[in-house]
């Protein structure tokens, strides 16, 4: 993830950034295997509280790729993502996060969403 983060207030700030994704290998019911990536714009709205805690959500649109292992097959689409996260500044320059997301898009008529929680630790030049 690459970005900017603005304040637009003293707790509030709203950050754009560039994400890549990718999903891993997934099988569905051992009738195909399937692994995928995505790349995504995303708008980060996030306010934060006295303490040094946090609260964001995460819009974001992009290309999703699917390719299916079992024929060879590789299809991109137009995807969207939300989620939130939360987490706790630690000082101006790093901090912790957990966080959930769900990836969404339509390939071939069938909807298909990659789910998931997530942690990490940032640092802000």
């Amino acid at each position: 993830v690459v970005g900017y983060e603005s304040k637009i207030e003293e707790s509030f700030k709203l950050a754009g950034e560039v994400e890549y994704r990718t999903f891993g290998e997934v099988d569905f019911l051992g009738m195909m295997k399937a692994d995928g990536h995505a790349i995504f714009a995303n708008l980060k709205p996030k306010y934060t509280f006295d303490t040094g805690a946090y609260l964001a959500g995460v819009f974001g649109l992009g290309q999703m790729t699917l390719k299916d292992k079992t024929n060879g097959v590789e299809e991109s689409e137009t995807g969207y993502q939300y989620g939130v996260e939360g987490g706790y500044n630690i000082n101006e320059s790093v901090s912790l996060n957990v966080g959930y997301r769900s990836a969404n898009t339509e390939i071939d008529d069938v909807e298909i969403s990659v789910r998931g929680f997530y942690a990490g630790a940032r640092y802000y030049f």
